[in-house]
């Protein structure tokens, strides 16, 4: 596996596998070893998404067309179904992943969640296998962790995670408890500096971005022309794809307008002195 994505949660994940896969010598799939057991993987050459529930794999006697067409000679249908565990042949699954590509490089989307609930002697097995095929690593993170878990928030309340269409969302306002923005707040600066600690520990070469430098028009060229460079491409290749991307903003609305008691939320923030509202 030549790259994977890592990012926290509402930072940009599926927006960054889109942009990548548009790129000359990339392919990424989705969330391969995903926490919610739903694997989801990109057809080479349509982009067309295929979801996978492993939970269900076993009442599964007939798999989709496009599922049969992704499998080579190795057959990775009988491979995830033998393999009850989807952790118990990483090396496997990830090299016939490869083996289904025409372009050079492959990839995949691990979210800190995914990571969060993998069983530790997995990890360490995931790790390795980084460390010894020079993985590229991509951590992808989001500055402002008030608005990340503004939009979180939004899109748990509603059930609406991810916008394909052009139509814009109807302004939907919530309130919100500072203290459990605190909360998520120190148990995702936890959880990003325990999975830092692992990357350091197993030497995986890893690269650290954030969601505003790809969203915002002035930086995200130049930091996915960085991206490339990071992966050994030719940043003179860059595609720019941000026209082509299926993903849309949800929550369009800033807090300010969506949060219905932003003001007493800000005050309350600042008298912390979170570093969102300094």
């Amino acid at each position: 596996m030549n790259f994977v994505i890592c990012y926290t949660k509402r930072s940009g994940g599926n927006v960054m596998m889109e942009f990548l896969n548009h790129q000359k010598n990339l392919h990424c799939h989705g969330r391969i070893f995903p926490d919610d057991a739903i694997l989801t993987l990109k057809m080479p050459e349509t982009l067309e998404e295929i979801h996978i529930d492993f939970n269900k794999l076993m009442e599964t006697l007939k798999w989709p067309a496009a599922v049969r067409k992704l499998k080579e000679a190795q057959n990775l249908t009988n491979l995830f179904l033998k393999e009850k565990n989807r952790y118990d042949n990483i090396p496997g699954i990830l090299k016939i992943l490869e083996k289904t590509e025409k372009k050079s490089k492959v990839g995949f989307l691990f979210s800190l969640d995914d990571y969060e609930k993998t069983p530790v002697s997995s990890r360490v097995k995931l790790f390795k296998l980084f460390n010894k095929e020079n993985t590229k690593l991509i951590l992808l993170d989001r500055r402002n962790q008030f608005e990340q878990f503004v939009s979180l928030q939004l899109c748990e309340r509603y059930k609406r995670y991810t916008r394909k269409t052009l139509e814009l969302p109807k302004l939907q306002k919530i309130g919100i408890k500072p203290a459990e923005y605190l909360t998520f707040k120190s148990n995702q600066n936890s959880l990003k500096d325990k999975f830092i600690q692992d990357l350091i520990k197993f030497n995986v070469n890893f690269r650290e971005h954030f969601y505003e430098d790809i969203k915002d028009e002035d930086t995200y060229i130049e930091t996915y022309k960085s991206i490339l460079e990071f992966l050994e491409e030719d940043p003179l290749d860059f595609v720019d794809a941000s026209n082509l991307i299926i993903y849309k903003k949800v929550n369009i609305y800033p807090p300010n307008i969506s949060v219905s008691n932003y003001s007493s939320v800000a005050q309350f923030l600042k008298s912390k002195e979170d570093s969102n509202f300094i």
